[in-house]
């Protein structure tokens, strides 16, 4: 049945749906099993139902087609007369480049470093530094290893969150973590502040906010 044939079934609503002999006889599909492997129908017949039996030979896994020449002269017979079933070796993409069988696995300490390497503690102490000096006349003394400290315990109070910062160093909510590390008011001090770039212009800073 062509399209022209369907449009004007359409068009005719007087008429019902029904089984129509005229489907092409160069029929084939592809659909999936239930362990995820395609399986090619290709037959002469309008229809073709499968009963369990053949259902069951369809669920191995196995790529399937359909020799339909066996038609050929036998329009009455059965499914198993009418269809003949042959199992054919699976063939899988081939890709274009190698994936690797295995990648590796870090710690959490190594990923955290990809992102927070120590290059970028001694910027900051840098940074801070200059930055302190500038606007205070007086030094600052802030080292990469008091940097490390400072980021950790950004780190700890993303975790375990007071209402207030001033709460970790309080005498009734101390948080020895964060309060045994580094005093209050040295915390406050460097995070008022803390600088990765100094001696900016004003076109660069324009241009990039960060």
């Amino acid at each position: 049945m062509n399209v022209d044939q369907i449009l004007d079934l359409l068009d005719d609503s007087d008429l019902e749906f029904e089984d129509n002999d005229d489907y092409d006889a160069d029929s084939s599909f592809t659909l999936p099993n239930q362990h995820g492997n395609n399986i090619l129908y290709e037959s002469s017949d309008s229809e073709v139902e499968l009963d369990a039996v053949e259902a069951e030979q369809l669920e191995t896994g196995r790529q399937v087609s359909v020799d339909h020449s066996v038609n050929e002269g036998n329009e009455n017979g059965s499914i198993f007369e009418k269809v003949k079933w042959r199992i054919q070796s699976f063939t899988s993409k081939i890709f274009s480049e190698k994936i690797p069988k295995t990648l590796p696995v870090g710690t959490p300490m190594e990923y955290f470093k990809k992102y927070f390497p120590e290059e970028l503690y001694e910027l900051a102490a840098l940074c801070t530094n200059q930055y302190y000096m500038e606007n205070t006349g007086k030094i600052l003394k802030t080292t990469f290893i008091e940097m490390k400290q400072f980021f950790g315990i950004h780190v700890i109070i993303g975790c375990i969150k007071f209402p207030r910062l001033r709460m970790y160093w309080s005498a009734k909510f101390r948080y020895d973590p964060v309060a045994s590390i580094m005093s209050r008011d040295r915390f406050f001090q460097l995070r008022v502040n803390l600088h990765f770039a100094n001696l900016v212009s004003d076109e660069v800073k324009k241009n990039n906010k960060l």
